[in-house]
């Protein structure tokens, strides 16, 4: 092993090793990791033996650093230059030597965890991290939209972009659609977003693109390293709320944003969040069927709330569906009590599930009414879902009848094979219980 930071570092202070490397682009690599509190002497550079008793190995890092859109493996000389981060990170980059090519890792050294990545990190890891250039590009396509005074200086050396454009010029500038974004690369785009804060007050139009970029930056709030960090750096806008209330967008895409990283946030802040739309949901008046649609599936999505009041919401979820007469507010709860109830969590704990003699009552009356709505097969699919685990799976007569039932609407084979038999989810049924599509290389159970 060599070493990269010595002991004593400062936070922010960089270190550049003397030798040359030979890096392996487009291809699988591992880059591991380890911490010493013992070994106080050695440079930055200096080789050193790996020995257990003086080192802890701590999640490595297996991805492909990719570069432009060729596909065959190479290999680049580069120089390493280590850095502390305030935070308790550490930034390595991997720089070209013949050229301007730059790759940036990132580890989690704040804990002393044996070897092996944290749950779900993996997958994110392994769809790639682009070269610096692309996260250079993408980031002044960020700071060039929401820079203050981007709205009033139109003649400025760097013009301003506009916010209606922001998605099609990020997908130029990564040279990938917006659904291939890797999520390495989405995290630097919650970087940039969180930097360019006060861009969200230019206008109601920059902040509704704010709002709605940051949360698909960071859903689904877990799966990449220091996720957990970044939530709670998010965390730190709830209380100032909306800075443009009147405007339907921006409401209806704050709760958008805390819906996508809801799977981030801990039980008291989900009850923060739930607390004043428990409210709304009763007394409805006055907000717009998009912004109540809105907040019904974010209240969906808080699975750490209390048992009891996520047996509220849903038997209020069937209230609303009963009436029917909003097709979209319809959808919106339908999706919410197929969360609420089932029984395969997103993020939540299987203690917090709602019990079954709940969720049996909740099936009987969808199976007699029915809505006609096109997602109602998917939530009666998601109540229903075979675990497997006694304590959680309804009486197999009710499951014979969801899967009868399944059957005379039509519903696809799949469907039917989750009621019955279980399975992990595909991926398209993964977007379906998520609500809205995953990074590449994320899934959920």
């Amino acid at each position: 092993a060599v070493c990269l930071l010595p002991a004593g570092t400062e936070e922010g202070e960089e270190t550049e090793l003397p030798q040359t490397f030979e890096l392996l682009i487009r291809q699988p690599a591992e880059f591991p990791l380890y911490l010493s509190s013992t070994r106080m002497a050695d440079r930055g550079g200096d080789l050193v033996a790996v020995d257990p008793l003086t080192l802890t190995a701590l999640p490595p890092i297996r991805t492909v650093l990719q570069s432009g859109k060729k596909t065959a493996a190479a290999v680049v000389p580069v120089r390493l230059h280590a850095r502390r981060t305030e935070i308790g990170t550490l930034d390595l980059w991997c720089g070209e030597v013949r050229g301007d090519r730059r790759w940036r890792l990132q580890f989690d050294v704040r804990g002393t965890s044996p070897a092996g990545s944290p749950a779900g990190t993996e997958g994110a890891e392994a769809e790639g991290i682009v070269d610096e250039a692309v996260r250079v590009r993408t980031a002044e396509v960020i700071r060039r939209t929401f820079q203050p005074g981007a709205a009033v200086q139109p003649g400025a050396a760097a013009p301003p972009l506009p916010s209606e454009t922001l998605v099609k010029r990020l997908s130029e500038a990564a040279d990938l659609g917006r659904h291939e974004w890797p999520p390495t690369l989405l995290r630097t785009f919650w970087e940039v977003l969180r930097e360019a804060v006060e861009g969200r007050r230019l206008s109601p139009g920059h902040e509704a693109r704010w709002l709605n970029l940051l949360g698909f930056a960071l859903r689904p709030g877990f799966g990449v390293r220091l996720d957990d960090w970044r939530v709670a750096q998010t965390w730190r806008l709830f209380a100032g709320g909306v800075l443009h209330p009147r405007n339907e967008l921006c409401r209806a895409e704050w709760w958008i944003l805390w819906r996508r990283i809801a799977g981030g946030l801990t039980a008291g802040q989900e009850q923060t969040v739930a607390e004043p739309l428990l409210a709304a949901v009763r007394t409805p008046g006055g907000r717009a069927l998009h912004e109540r649609s809105e907040i019904w599936r974010l209240l969906g999505a808080l699975e750490r709330l209390p048992v009891a009041t996520k047996v509220d919401l849903g038997d209020r979820a069937l209230e609303v569906a009963r009436r029917g007469r909003e097709r979209e507010l319809c959808a919106a709860t339908l999706w919410a009590l197929g969360r609420l109830g089932g029984r395969v969590p997103v993020h939540g704990l299987l203690n917090g599930l709602v019990p079954v003699e709940t969720v049996e009552t909740w099936i009987a009356w969808l199976l007699e009414a029915a809505p006609s709505d096109p997602g109602l097969p998917f939530c009666v699919v998601q109540l229903a879902r075979r675990t497997g685990d006694r304590y959680r799976d309804l009486p197999s007569p009710l499951r014979h009848a969801v899967v009868a039932w399944l059957g005379g609407r039509g519903a696809s084979d799949r469907y039917v094979e989750l009621v019955r038999d279980g399975g992990e989810l595909r991926e398209h049924e993964q977007h379906l219980v998520f609500g809205d599509t995953l990074p590449r290389g994320l899934r959920i159970e």
